[in-house]
């Protein structure tokens, strides 16, 4: 911010008037400070400008909100990734559904949701992120792609077994009823 005053008696020259510049911003996510001794004017032949030096910083209250939001991610994450376990390993014995695949996957998906809702995000790529973003994201990548196996593996085994009874009785009746058609045809040439 610059004021200029044109001094229409000396060969219409310019000269900077010097000014007071009071700025209030009031925000529930950061406190701003001013660095010392950043306050510069600064004078150029094709314009001025009053540059101020100011520091953004997180309020408590929103770091407290984002460490619960931290804290929730991998909370959810380590729950999904203990389930899977324990159905993938434990439990083996019992076939596996699509729903704890569902659940890991609702969760791979709504994490970057629930990543934006913390107040002042950083852009991706931030170093909560490496610690409790990426991780979760990868993790639950590969909780979701093993539980979709297995529930894949489980149900291509049953169809199979199903299909082998179902083909076995149904080969045998077809193969009958051919072999009834062909002797009733007649004689046949080879």
């Amino acid at each position: 911010m610059s004021a200029m005053l044109v001094n229409t008696s000396n060969d219409n020259s310019t000269s900077f008037v010097p000014f007071v510049a009071n700025v209030k911003t009031k925000s529930t996510m950061f406190k701003f400070n001013t660095v010392e001794d950043s306050l510069r004017l600064k004078l150029d032949a094709s314009g001025s400008a009053l540059i101020a030096d100011v520091d953004a910083i997180r309020m408590d209250n929103a770091k407290a909100f984002c460490i619960i939001i931290f804290t929730m991610m991998w909370l959810l994450t380590l729950v999904c990734t203990a389930h899977a376990f324990y159905i993938l390993f434990l439990a083996r014995a019992r076939p596996v559904g699509l729903e704890p695949a569902g659940f890991a996957a609702t969760l791979l998906f709504a994490l970057p949701a629930v990543r934006e809702v913390q107040p002042g995000v950083p852009p991706m790529g931030a170093t909560i992120d490496v610690v409790g973003f990426f991780f979760n994201m990868t993790l639950l990548s590969i909780v979701c792609v093993l539980l979709v196996g297995a529930a894949l593996n489980d149900a291509l085994q049953k169809h199979e077994f199903e299909a082998l009874l179902y083909d076995t009785s149904a080969a045998e009746s077809d193969a009958d009823a051919a072999a009834a058609a062909f002797r009733s045809s007649g004689p046949h040439q080879v």
